[in-house]
């Protein structure tokens, strides 16, 4: 694994993912996909992990997996904005362990220290929101006029 290189393994695993489906290699699917979204993270992009998990959650090699489980546990924690919680899914859930042996290793990392948390919790509309702003008051019935 080299520096910038889960950005550019995204659509190489998605593609992989799609091969892998067309062949019937469904336990290979679930692996790949849950390596797109664990490279998407990693990249810093829990938009496009989100929209990863939602575009292929619907392919069936993939939709009633324990890796479509894992994704969906580690994009809840990245959501609650929770560093404590994305370490935690990784090290109790085998299917991170169980991927390609360099995507396992990033796994095993996030968050990545230059990780933005709260940003992508914000990103994948979590997070704290502002407090809400007082109501006006209107101090004299005149003011209505």
């Amino acid at each position: 694994c080299r520096a910038g290189a889960p950005a550019d393994a995204i659509p190489l695993l998605l593609r992989l993912a799609s091969n892998l489906d067309a062949a019937g290699a469904s336990g290979a699917v679930s692996k790949a996909y849950l390596g797109a979204v664990v490279c998407a993270l990693a990249a810093g992009d829990a938009r496009g992990a989100d929209a990863t998990l939602g575009d292929v959650s619907g392919v069936p090699a993939f939709s009633n997996t324990s890796e479509r489980l894992a994704a969906e546990a580690l994009l809840d924690a990245y959501r609650a904005g929770d560093a404590s919680e994305v370490q935690h899914v990784v090290k109790s859930n085998t299917c991170f362990v169980n991927l390609d042996a360099c995507i396992a290793r990033l796994a095993k990392k996030l968050p990545l220290p230059e990780t933005d948390v709260p940003a992508m919790s914000r990103a994948l509309g979590g997070g704290i929101s502002a407090p809400p702003q007082p109501l006006a008051t209107v101090e004299d019935d005149d003011d209505l006029l």
